[in-house]
């Protein structure tokens, strides 16, 4: 069973075990694993390398610095909740990127992407990337701010 794990800091590594708490009675300490879900429920600033199964962003998150996540399942700005995503430096996606939450009862959240001056998220995985209800599929074709 998958541990499940809450950001906790303002600004923080994502591969740091100081920036994530356990969501769950009995979970590991430590940051996520591939096999771990990471939730991030409060506005934070993120950097560095990391991993998860799921990766849900439920709150206003800033990439001012390099960051790259391997997620094998799905990130997903606005998955539980209206959340957005400022770039201003790089976001390497690995895996397949949801903005705007999958429509579970009836409410779909609101997620937004903005890619500022300078910004560059890249997806090289094949699973692709949705906004709302398109989904669009990459070959490692960053997209730029202009």
């Amino acid at each position: 069973m998958p541990n499940t794990f809450d950001w906790i800091v303002a600004s923080g590594a994502f591969g740091a075990a100081s920036s994530w708490s356990e969501g769950e009675p009995g979970d590991v300490s430590g940051p996520p694993t591939s096999a771990d879900y990471a939730e991030i429920d409060i506005a934070a600033s993120l950097y560095g390398t990391g991993v998860a199964d799921n990766l849900d962003i439920d709150a206003a998150v800033t990439i001012s610095s390099r960051l790259i996540t391997t997620v094998s399942g799905s990130a997903t700005i606005g998955a539980n909740g209206v959340a957005s995503v400022t770039v201003s430096s790089t976001w390497t996606a690995v895996g397949y990127l949801q903005v705007g939450g999958y429509p579970v009862n009836g409410v779909a959240y609101a997620g937004t992407l903005t890619i500022g001056a300078g910004g560059i998220v890249d997806n090289p995985s094949t699973q692709g990337v949705a906004i709302g209800a398109t989904t669009f599929t990459t070959s490692s074709v960053p997209a730029r701010a202009p």
